[in-house]
């Protein structure tokens, strides 16, 4: 465990990083994620003057109320216990550490917001199987907002809830609750109330098997597909995907892309799937509509460094550990006794 003194001028941290770097590049930049124990308060910064020996890298940290995640000033307040993850940020120069060439970890990275605007979320890093829920026809379309590199722009993918009436459509027989990805594919979860359906049907555009699964008569029924993605590249295979009762289609619904998670920490985001929303009492519990979002978001536009492939920002993590802050040097330290009764344990200052 590491040991520090709250408001000392610099702090100097010595880190294991050399024999479990998942990485080899010439050039690197360490990024700390500090978390304090009590408070739950999070803190972001890059080491300073970064010296990486043979088993380990030794870095510098600055105290400063005005905190700062590029120029690596920090102020541990409050004191405490504070874990902390160290991320390995690979460059193919020397690292150069802003906005535009470095990862930030508190900057937005992608939004969503609905036709009139309004913010609906937000978030940094990679983001899979996001699913935005209570969604109605009057508000779509929904925008996803991707930020790939320091300018506050990029781009968007929209995405529609159409409004499904029952003078046009039957009800609402499956539901997607569920999108899982893996490194293959996706894992779909669906929620069925059909009783005399026979099965649902995934068919790719382009190439690829049918991927087809029955249907039980007892309902509610839950059913989990996978759909394998058989694009080159982050495109990602688009499946039509319809409910079938004996040769008979009975519905078809939205397009359902299965995407790999994004590798190579390369700007990407797509919508995977769509529900519509039902009229009131047509859709089985589940008359509103829903969204499933992915997206990468591109970690080295200026300065890029290619990972294998596969490779996202928890790939990066090189060392997890433990810093003490104590109070300052010459400050009047607080003692702290434990007393005891048979109701409770209290604290008090003596």
């Amino acid at each position: 465990m590491l040991e520090a003194n709250y408001k000392d001028i610099k702090y100097t941290f010595n880190i294991t990083t050399k024999d479990v770097s998942p990485l080899n590049p010439t050039y690197s930049a360490f990024l700390f994620k500090f978390t304090n124990d009590m408070s739950g308060d999070v803190k972001w910064a890059y080491g300073q003057n970064t010296v990486i020996r043979n088993r380990y890298t030794t870095v510098d940290f600055f105290h400063d109320t005005t905190e700062d995640i590029f120029t690596g000033k920090v102020n541990f307040d409050p004191q405490g216990y504070w874990k902390y993850d160290v991320f390995q940020v690979p460059f193919n120069s020397t690292p150069v550490l802003d906005n535009c060439n470095a990862i930030n970890p508190t900057y937005i990275a992608w939004n969503v917001k609905d036709s009139a605007a309004t913010l609906l979320d937000s978030g940094t890093f990679d983001l899979y199987d996001y699913k935005l829920s209570g969604l109605t026809n009057a508000l779509s379309p929904y925008d996803f907002n991707l930020y790939p590199d320091c300018v506050p722009t990029g781009g968007i993918v929209s995405a529609t809830v159409g409004l499904k009436s029952i003078e046009t459509n039957p009800k609402r027989f499956v539901h997607v609750d569920k999108i899982t990805q893996t490194t293959t594919g996706i894992i779909v979860d669906i929620y069925s109330t059909s009783t005399q359906r026979t099965f649902i049907e995934f068919t790719p555009t382009a190439g690829g098997s049918t991927v087809t699964t029955p249907i039980t008569t007892t309902t509610p029924y839950n059913i989990s597909v996978f759909l394998p993605d058989l694009s080159v590249g982050l495109t990602g295979t688009t499946y039509s995907f319809k409910l079938y009762e004996d040769t008979n289609v009975v519905d078809t619904y939205n397009n359902i892309v299965s995407e790999t998670k994004p590798s190579g920490l390369t700007s990407n985001s797509s919508v995977m799937f769509v529900n519509n929303e039902y009229e009131t009492g047509w859709g089985e519990g589940t008359d509103l509509g829903s969204v499933f979002f992915t997206s990468q978001y591109s970690f080295f536009p200026i300065t890029p460094y290619t990972p294998p492939t596969g490779t996202t920002f928890e790939d990066l993590r090189v060392e997890v550990g433990k810093l003490l802050v104590n109070e300052e040097n010459g400050s009047e330290q607080v003692q702290y006794t434990q007393h005891k009764t048979k109701q409770t344990n209290y604290i008090y200052n003596e």
